[in-house]
């Protein structure tokens, strides 16, 4: 079974695979708490050893787990892990004006002491 650890910065919540070696066990998930019961999946990316292996599922349920929330969207799917989300029966988010904010906010996340 992998390690999963999970870190929190603000309303920001990680969940990943200590880095081992940087490139090939290089997996997390993030996701924001909006409005404190709204779970917006903003990034998961497993490195190409982890993947086929129920790693992601598992990722994605800790992070849900841990942040509490009553509603689970994700932002920003990309065309392969479409039906990734469809099995997990997570909503993509739609709101224009919510996507543009989550991902000025997910800048800032990477860019600072919220990221590894």
């Amino acid at each position: 079974m992998v390690d999963l650890r999970v870190k929190r910065v603000g309303s920001w919540i990680e969940v990943y695979v200590p880095r081992f070696n940087r490139r090939k066990d290089f997996s997390y998930a993030v996701g924001l708490l909006d409005k404190g019961d709204t779970l917006i999946i903003t990034d998961v990316y497993l490195s190409p050893s982890y993947r086929k292996k129920g790693l992601g599922r598992l990722m994605v349920e800790r992070l849900i787990d841990e942040s509490g929330a009553t509603e689970v969207r994700v932002n920003n799917v990309q065309p392969k892990a479409r039906g990734f989300w469809t099995k997990m029966q997570i909503k993509e988010v739609i709101d224009g004006r919510r996507i543009r904010r989550i991902e000025r906010l997910r800048e800032d996340y990477f860019r600072g002491e919220g990221y590894d």
